[in-house]
């Protein structure tokens, strides 16, 4: 398992979200968990995309902080390490078409890399390789979505 930093300056980027806005000035830093098969799936760029970039964008649409999603006036809570953002938004900012966006969501549940929920309204995705973050630069959060590897199962435990 790699355990790495991973920084990058990011607000959550959704129009219908309270928004948890991040002092871009100052970068946030996430301390990823990850196995050998995780990141060599994510350093290959197979499938028509750039698979370590779109990852890297996908973090970007994380919640910091717990915070409210609201669709078309109905609320769904979304604590830290959670992301909700639709395939067709994912296909419009990765420049590919939202069958290769779910696919590659797909793939990343298979490898243990993100949980999805899907109800009638939206997906709710679980950032399982994030193990903590860091921003402005000394405060250190860790992801409540997190525990460490299992040695039973070989993948990451849930709480």
């Amino acid at each position: 398992m790699i355990c790495c930093p991973f920084s990058h300056s990011p607000f959550i980027n959704h129009s219908d979200m309270e928004r948890k806005k991040i002092d871009k000035t100052r970068p946030v830093t996430y301390y990823l968990s990850l196995t050998d098969e995780q990141l060599n799936f994510l350093s290959s760029n197979e499938g028509g995309i750039n698979r370590m970039q779109c990852f890297r964008r996908l973090l970007h649409h994380t919640a910091t902080a717990d915070t409210t999603y609201t669709k078309r006036g109905i609320s769904k809570p979304l604590m830290q390490g959670q992301t909700c953002v639709s395939a067709l938004e994912l296909s419009k900012e990765w420049n590919c078409n939202r069958k290769t966006v779910i696919r590659f969501l797909k793939q990343l549940e298979q490898l243990g890399i993100v949980t999805i929920k899907t109800d009638c309204l939206t997906t709710i995705m679980d950032m399982r390789c994030i193990a903590a973050w860091k921003h402005e630069g000394e405060t250190v959060y860790t992801c409540l979505l997190y525990t460490s590897p299992s040695p039973r199962d070989g993948l990451l435990s849930r709480m």
